[in-house]
């Protein structure tokens, strides 16, 4: 007979609310675990109690206002919740991949038969340039549409994400949920230092 615990995790079924629709798994990332705020946290308390604030200040006193700035973030980050996810709203408030896979009415770039060439972060005709121009007049904000920020986030997963939505597309979201669980890893990992909101060129994006 299985446990309570047990019958109540087989009926929760597999964690689909964690695939990200560019095909990233929330599951696996430090924010969502909350482990960069509990990181900043230690690092702050750490200074702290060596007392290299006041230390910093007395050697540096030309720089005060860079230590007081940077203490400044590392307590805001040690502040920070968890990401609630990406589905949730987790990541950039203004994601315009998710905004567009919504308006299209998708769960996941996987199902966008435009996935190819948007990864690539090509234009896809006439009827895409104007769901990303009424997604900019929606107020997006961002610098570049859903496929430059698409192929940005393919650059810096270094292709992982798309090899996901391709898992996705052959076993399904339920599937894909349910392997990305038994695995124990972190997405900081596989991350390249690529700035994804970086400005690039004229500074509107090649993607827009």
């Amino acid at each position: 007979m299985a446990a309570v615990g047990e019958e109540s995790e087989q009926r929760a079924g597999p964690r689909v609310d964690l695939v990200g629709i560019c095909g990233t798994w929330c599951g696996a990332c430090l924010a969502f675990h909350g482990e960069i705020a509990a990181d900043a946290a230690r690092l702050l308390d750490r200074i702290q109690r060596q007392g290299f604030l006041s230390l910093a200040r007395r050697v540096h006193p030309e720089r005060e206002r860079e230590i007081e700035a940077f203490f400044g973030v590392l307590d805001q980050l040690a502040r920070t919740p968890p990401c609630p996810a990406c589905l949730a709203g987790g990541g950039s408030p203004e994601c315009p991949v998710r905004a567009c896979a919504r308006e299209r009415g998708l769960a996941s770039c996987a199902q966008c038969e435009e996935l190819d060439r948007c990864a690539r972060g090509q234009k896809t005709g006439s009827l895409m340039r104007q769901r990303r121009a009424a997604l900019r007049e929606d107020g997006c904000g961002f610098p570049f549409g859903p496929s430059e920020y698409l192929a940005r986030i393919t650059r810096k997963y270094r292709g992982w994400n798309l090899a996901n939505l391709e898992r996705i597309r052959d076993q399904g979201l339920d599937a894909f949920a349910r392997q990305m669980e038994r695995e124990d890893f972190r997405t900081v990992d596989l991350k390249t230092s690529e700035d994804v909101f970086a400005r690039e060129g004229n500074g509107r994006g090649e993607g827009c």
